[in-house]
């Protein structure tokens, strides 16, 4: 594999790779979500309401997951897509 590095207007705080090997997602500080291919061009970016503390991506890298400090969690496809977000919650 050929490494690659981009650089991103604030610092990254978590990476995460799919199984396959194929995607990679970055979370920023600077409220936004980044997926990359194995080249290293960026697929999408997603701006959230704060800043991205983890990143998740499905095994088959169909999928990505994202949480951030305002508390939701984002759901997207591998194409970028909004898939929905919760929320969190002090109720029970």
């Amino acid at each position: 594999m050929e490494r690659f590095s981009r650089n991103i207007s604030a610092p990254v705080k978590t990476v995460a790779m799919s199984c396959e090997g194929q995607t990679i997602v970055a979370g920023s500080d600077n409220h936004s979500v980044y997926c990359f291919n194995l080249a290293g061009h960026r697929i999408w970016k997603y701006s959230t309401d704060g800043k991205v503390k983890s990143v998740a991506v499905s095994g088959d890298g169909n999928y990505v997951a994202a949480g951030s400090t305002e508390g939701s969690v984002n759901f997207f496809n591998r194409d970028g897509k909004d898939r929905g977000s919760m929320a969190n919650s002090d109720e029970e």
